[in-house]
C-alpha cells in the first residue's frame, strides 16, 4: 500500500457524517477518511432506496420479510446484510480507491492523479432516491392489501361502479364533472336494490375518493419541484418561502421561481412560477418487478453469456440478439485526465463485469420527442421514455411496460442548459442503477441485486442532438456525429465513400463536452462548439456513455426524410407528371385493394386527390411507407410505354412552371432510383435480417443516393446519415426491435388526453398523471383478490372489453394477451354443414387431407363408415368454420367474411415456393383427441405468357407476383399456420397483351424474410 495516501487531502462532499461546504470551502478530509465517508453515503442511500421501495408498493409477505430483515442486519452489525455479498461488492463497497491494479486493459485508479481524480468526479456521492430539490411525500407504512385497495373491502356491484367511472376517466378522457356525475347516478340505481347502499363504509362520491378506494393514489409516485420559468433551475421548497425576491439567482437569468396567489381573505400565497413533474424510475421497477406478468417476459441477459456472437449470415430476431444488447460495463468511473481527456477506469476488483455477468441486468433504452398539446396557440412537451429491452418484443412496447420519466415544460422545446436541469433526475437515478439496488422480485423469497444501464438511444434527429447535446444537422462541419464530413460534402461523392469515411472518435467527442462545460466564457464556448458540434449533457458523466450509442431511428430517416423527399424532388418540385398523370396516379392508388390491418391510408379519392395532386405529400410515416411498397407499380402506369417499359423522356414542362428543380430529366434512371429504393426497404425494413441482407439492403440505398447525386437532385442530412446503417443493424439488431413507431403513438396517446390548457407545468402534470394511472389500472385489473368472486372476474372482463372496443389501439395493446400463433373467433360455438357450402367438393378435399397429410397414421373414414375400428368424419359434426383468423397477429379473412372483403386475399407459404391465394375457408377439424387448423385456397393463376415489367427482376426482393385478374387453380387445402403475409392488389392492364387481359399486381407486406419465392 502506498502509505502517503494517508497525507493526501481532498474535499469531502458526503452527507452521512455532516461534511459539505461550509463559510471557508468544503470540508477536507484525508483520502482514506474521504473514501470511508463515501462508503457510509453508499450504505445509506441503499437503505433508503430499500425502505422506499418497500413503503411505495404493496410488497410480498415473504418478499417484505426478507426486505425488512435484510434492513435491520445492516443496521444492528453495521455491514451489508446483502446475501451473498461479500465486504467488497459493488453494494457494500461502491467507491473503494484503495488499490492500484487493474486486468481489463482500462485506465487503473492508481495511474489516475488524486488531485486529477478528485477535481472532476462526477460521484461525489451517492445521493438518496431523488435530488434534494424534490418534495417528497412521507412513505405509508406498508398495509395489508385490503388497506392497500380499501375497495377490496367494499361489496362487488359498488367496486365495479368505482372501476367504470375511473375507467371513462382515464381512458374514455371524461371529465371531472362527468364521472361524479356518472358516479352519482350509479349509486341512485343501487340505492333503490333491495340491499340498498351500505352506511359503512360509505360509498364514494367524488372521482378522487374512488380513484383512492381503488388504491390508486398516482401522485404518491410523482415528485413535484419548483423551477425557474426561463432557465428551469430547480428550486427547494424552502427557497420559495424564505426567498426575498422571486427573481432567479442564476446571473443574467431574467426569469422566476415563484409567483404571488391572493387566495381567502386576500392573503398572499407564494406559489411556484413552474413546475416541474418527475417520475421515479426506480419505484416504477419496484412496481413492474412485483407483477408476474413482467417477470415471466423479462430476459436476462446473462442468458446470452458464453454464447458467440452471430455471424453475419445468422438472422438477428430482436435487439436481443445485436452486439450491443447485454454489453454495458459495470464497475467503471468516468474520470478526467490531468491533460484533459477522459477516461473510464476500473474501481473493481476482479474480472470485468457487464449486464451480462450479474443476477439481473437491465437493459435500458431512452427516447426524446416533443408534440403538440393544445389547438390555437403553439404549446410543444416533451416525453421522455425508459423502455426495457429485456422484455420480449411482443409486450415491450405497450403502455404498461414503459416508463414515463416526464414530460417536459412547454411551451417550447428546451435549450441545452434547460435540458441539464430538466435530466437531472434521471440521470441520478440511472447513476443509482448502475452503481446497484436492491428489489424485491416476484416468485423470490429475497430481494435481488438489480443492475442497469442504458444501452441504447433512440430519437428523431432533432430528439437526438437535443439529447446529445451535439450540433444540428445543418452544422457546417459537423452535421453526423458518426463521421467527420462536412454539410458540402453532403452532395459530394465523398459523403457516400462508406469505405473511406474517417469516423470520429468517442472519447475525443466526449473531451470536447467537458471542455465546453469547463469553458470560462461564452466566446470560448461557441469556439469549441463551431469547430467540434459538441456541448455538455449531464449523462456525459455516466462511465459507458458514448455518442455512437445513439441510433439513427429508420421510420423519421428513410420514410419521413429520403422516400419523402424522392417523391418531392422528383415528382413535385421536378414536375415529373403532368395533369394527366396526376390522374391517372389517383386513380390507379385509390383502385388498390388494401389489407384492412395495413395501417394509414387515405380514405376516399378527393382526400387522395388532394394530399397527392394538389398538397403533393402524406402527413405519416405510414402514409409514405405505404407508397414505397407500392410505388414500383404505380409509376409504371404513369410512365409506362406500349412495350410495358418505361419511356426515357418525360412530359413536357408547363409554360407557367416555376421553380422547377434543375436535374437530368430521364425517367428511366429516375424508375431505377425508385426501384432501388423500394428494394432497399424490403430488405432493410424486415422483421428478421442479418448481416449480408443488411449490407445488400444498404448496397442498394447507397446506389440510390449516388444516382440522385449524378442526376443532380439536392441531397440532404438524411441521406448522407443512412450510409451508416449497417454499423447501428450491427449493435442493435433489425428495425422492428426500436423504430419509433410505438413511441409516436405514445405521443399520439397523450395528445389525447384532456387538459385544461394552464401553463406553468399543469397541463405536463396532468399528462403525466394519466400515464401512470393507466398502468395502475392494468395492475388493478390483473391482480384481483382470491376473493373476488367468479361473477365478479366475468364483470371485469366484460369492462375491459368494452373499453379495449371503443378505444382502439391502445386498449388493445395494453389489454390483449399473447397466445398462439393462430387464433380463431370464440363465439363461434356451432358445427358447420360442410356439403351445403358454395364449393360442394369441400368435404372431399378436407377428407383427403387428413387421411394423407395430418394423420396418415390413422384410419380415417367418410360419414358412410360402417366399420368399427375407424375413425368418421362426419360433414354435420367435426369441423367449425371460422370467417376469419388470425395468424401472428395478421388477420386473414375469407369468402366467408361478410364485414370485410380486403382480407380475402394471402400469401400461403408452401415447401418450395410462396405464393398469393384466394382464401376460401378456414375449418378447425376435429378427431377424438385431435385438432387442426386449416384453410382451404386457392392459388392465383400465370404462366409463361406474361410480360417482362421493369421490376420483374427484383421481384422476390420487392415480394411482387404478376397474375391474371379473378383467375385461379383449382381449391386446395393448407395448414392455417402456412398464411404467411397480407397483400395489396392493384389491377393493371398490359399494353402488351391489350385491354382484354386484366391482371393483378400483388404486393406483399410480410417482412419475416426478405425473400418472395415465386412458382
Amino acid at each position: 500500500m502506498k502509505r502517503t495516501r494517508w497525507a493526501q487531502y481532498t474535499q469531502c462532499t458526503c452527507k452521512s457524517q455532516g461534511c459539505g461546504k461550509n463559510l471557508l470551502g468544503y470540508t477536507t478530509q484525508s483520502q482514506q477518511m474521504a473514501a470511508t465517508h463515501r462508503r457510509a453515503d453508499a450504505q445509506q442511500a441503499l437503505t433508503a432506496a430499500a425502505a422506499d421501495a418497500a413503503a411505495a408498493i404493496q410488497v410480498s409477505a415473504s418478499a417484505q420479510a426478507a426486505l425488512s430483515s435484510t434492513t435491520g442486519s445492516r443496521a444492528e452489525a453495521g455491514g451489508s446484510g446483502l446475501t451473498g455479498a461479500s465486504p467488497g461488492s459493488p453494494l457494500t463497497d461502491p467507491f473503494n480507491d484503495d488499490f492500484d491494479f487493474d486486468d481489463s486493459g482500462f485506465y487503473s485508479a492508481g495511474d489516475v492523479s488524486n488531485d486529477a481524480r478528485d477535481a472532476r468526479d462526477p460521484f461525489p456521492e451517492l445521493q438518496g432516491n431523488l435530488p434534494d430539490a424534490y418534495s417528497r411525500p412521507e412513505a405509508p407504512v406498508p398495509a395489508p392489501a385490503q388497506e392497500f385497495v380499501p375497495a377490496f373491502r367494499e361489496r362487488a356491484d359498488i367496486r365495479l361502479l368505482y372501476l367504470q367511472v375511473v375507467l371513462a376517466n382515464v381512458f374514455g378522457n371524461a371529465t371531472v364533472d362527468e364521472s361524479e356525475q356518472r358516479l352519482r347516478d350509479g349509486l341512485d340505481l343501487l340505492a333503490l336494490s333491495s340491499e340498498g347502499l351500505p352506511t359503512r363504509p360509505k360509498p364514494a362520491e367524488t372521482l378522487a375518493t374512488a380513484k383512492k378506494r381503488l388504491g390508486l393514489n398516482v401522485d404518491d409516485y410523482l415528485f413535484k419541484r419548483a423551477i425557474c420559468s426561463e432557465c428551469f433551475k430547480p428550486y427547494k421548497d424552502e427557497d420559495i418561502a424564505n426567498s426575498a425576491s422571486p427573481a432567479c439567482v442564476v446571473k443574467k437569468c431574467p426569469g422566476v421561481f415563484y409567483r404571488i396567489k391572493h387566495g381567502i381573505d386576500d392573503k398572499e400565497l407564494r406559489v411556484p412560477a413552474k413546475v416541474h413533474t418527475y417520475v421515479s424510475l426506480i419505484k416504477t421497477l419496484q412496481r413492474f418487478f412485483l407483477r408476474p406478468d413482467f417477470v415471466r417476459s423479462f430476459q436476462l441477459p446473462s442468458a446470452k453469456l458464453g454464447k458467440p456472437l452471430l455471424q453475419d449470415h445468422e438472422y438477428m430476431h430482436d435487439f436481443h440478439d445485436a452486439v450491443a444488447y447485454g454489453a454495458y460495463t459495470l464497475d467503471m468511473k468516468r474520470v478526467v485526465m490531468p491533460d484533459g481527456s477522459v477516461a473510464d477506469v476500473k474501481i473493481r476488483r476482479g474480472p470485468r463485469r457487464t449486464l451480462m455477468s450479474v443476477n439481473i441486468g437491465i437493459s435500458m433504452t431512452i427516447n426524446v420527442d416533443w408534440y403538440g398539446v393544445t389547438e390555437g396557440r403553439p404549446h410543444s412537451v416533451g416525453g421522455i421514455y425508459v423502455t426495457f429491452n429485456n422484455l420480449d418484443r411482443e409486450v415491450r412496447y405497450l403502455q404498461h411496460n414503459v416508463h414515463l420519466s416526464q414530460n417536459t415544460p412547454g411551451p417550447k422545446e428546451p435549450s441545452n442548459e434547460q435540458m441539464i436541469h430538466l435530466i437531472e433526475p434521471l440521470y441520478e437515478e440511472v447513476k443509482q442503477l448502475y452503481c446497484g439496488i436492491l428489489l424485491a422480485v416476484s416468485g423470490r423469497t429475497e430481494p435481488a441485486e438489480v443492475y442497469g444501464g442504458v444501452e441504447m438511444r433512440i430519437c428523431d434527429l432533432p430528439g437526438s442532438r437535443k439529447l446529445e447535446a451535439a450540433a444540428a444537422h445543418n452544422h457546417k462541419h459537423c452535421p453526423c456525429f458518426f463521421c467527420k464530413i462536412t454539410h458540402e460534402d453532403i452532395n459530394t461523392p465523398a459523403g457516400y465513400d462508406v469505405e473511406n469515411f474517417e469516423l470520429r472518435n468517442d472519447w475525443k467527442q466526449i473531451k470536447n463536452a467537458f471542455l465546453w462545460r469547463d469553458a470560462k466564457t461564452e466566446k470560448e464556448r461557441k469556439r469549441l462548439f463551431e469547430e467540434h458540434g459538441q456541448r455538455w449533457a449531464r449523462f456525459f458523466e455516466l462511465p459507458g456513455w458514448m455518442p455512437s450509442g445513439c441510433a439513427i431511428d429508420y421510420m423519421h430517416n428513410f420514410y419521413l426524410g429520403i422516400a419523402k423527399e424522392m417523391y418531392m424532388a422528383f415528382l413535385v418540385r421536378g414536375q415529373l407528371l403532368s395533369k394527366p398523370m396526376w390522374r391517372k396516379l389517383e386513380t390507379t392508388v385509390n383502385s388498390i385493394q388494401w389489407p384492412s390491418g395495413i395501417g394509414r391510408l387515405p380514405t376516399n379519392a378527393n382526400t387522395l386527390f388532394y394530399q397527392l395532386g394538389k398538397n403533393h405529400g402524406f402527413a405519416k410515416a405510414d402514409q409514405w411507407r405505404r407508397w414505397v411498397n407500392v410505388q414500383t407499380t404505380v409509376l409504371w402506369t404513369v410512365w409506362g410505354n406500349k412495350d410495358d417499359e418505361i419511356r426515357p423522356s418525360p412530359p413536357e414542362l408547363p409554360a407557367n412552371a416555376k421553380n422547377v428543380e434543375g436535374f437530368t430529366r430521364d425517367l428511366r434512371e429516375i424508375y431505377e432510383i425508385f426501384l432501388y429504393a423500394s428494394v432497399s426497404e424490403r430488405i432493410l425494413a424486415s422483421k428478421s435480417i442479418s448481416m449480408e441482407e443488411v449490407q445488400r439492403g444498404h448496397d442498394y440505398l447507397r446506389r440510390c443516393c449516388t444516382r440522385m447525386l449524378e442526376l443532380g437532385i439536392h441531397l440532404l442530412p438524411n441521406h448522407h446519415l443512412a450510409m451508416h446503417y449497417p454499423d447501428i443493424f450491427r449493435l442493435f439488431g433489425p428495425v422492428y426491435a426500436w423504430w419509433l413507431y410505438a413511441h409516436e403513438r405514445f405521443n399520439g396517446i397523450q395528445e389525447k388526453v384532456r387538459i385544461n390548457g394552464k401553463v406553468g407545468g399543469e397541463m405536463e402534470l396532468t399528462l403525466t398523471r394519466n400515464w401512470v394511472a393507466k398502468q395502475h389500472l392494468f395492475e388493478l385489473l390483473s391482480t384481483l383478490p382470491e376473493s373476488a368472486s367468479a361473477k365478479e372476474r366475468e364483470l371485469i372482463k366484460r369492462v375491459i372489453a368494452m373499453n379495449t372496443q371503443s378505444s382502439g389501439t391502445l386498449r388493445v395493446h395494453m389489454f390483449a394477451g399473447t397466445g398462439s400463433s393462430v387464433k380463431v373467433p370464440s363465439r363461434i360455438k356451432k358445427c358447420c354443414d360442410l356439403r351445403t357450402l358454395p364449393h360442394a367438393d369441400t368435404y372431399q378435399l378436407l377428407l383427403r387431407f387428413m387421411q394423407q397429410t395430418v394423420w396418415p397414421d390413422r384410419r380415417i373414414a367418410n360419414e358412410f363408415n360402417v366399420n368399427l375400428d375407424c375413425i368418421t368424419f362426419s360433414s354435420t359434426s367435426s369441423a367449425h368454420l371460422f370467417p376469419v383468423i388470425a395468424v401472428n397477429s395478421t388477420r386473414f379473412g375469407s369468402t366467408m367474411d361478410k364485414q370485410s372483403s380486403n382480407d380475402r386475399f394471402g400469401c400461403v407459404d408452401f415447401e418450395t415456393s410462396r405464393i398469393p391465394c384466394k382464401l376460401l375457408y378456414h375449418f378447425e377439424l376435429a378427431i377424438p383427441g385431435s385438432t387442426i387448423l386449416c384453410s382451404v385456397v386457392q392459388c392465383m393463376f400465370s404462366d409463361d405468357n406474361l410480360p417482362v415489367f421493369p421490376w420483374s427482376l427484383y421481384s422476390t426482393d420487392l415480394g411482387v407476383y404478376v397474375a391474371y385478374a379473378d383467375k385461379f387453380h383449382a381449391p386446395e387445402v393448407v395448414v392455417s399456420s402456412q398464411l404467411s403475409a397480407p397483400v395489396a392488389i392493384i389491377p393493371i392492364h398490359s399494353k402488351v397483351l391489350g385491354q382484354d387481359v386484366p391482371l393483378w399486381v400483388v404486393h406483399s407486406f410480410d417482412r419475416v424474410r426478405a425473400q418472395f419465392l415465386t412458382p
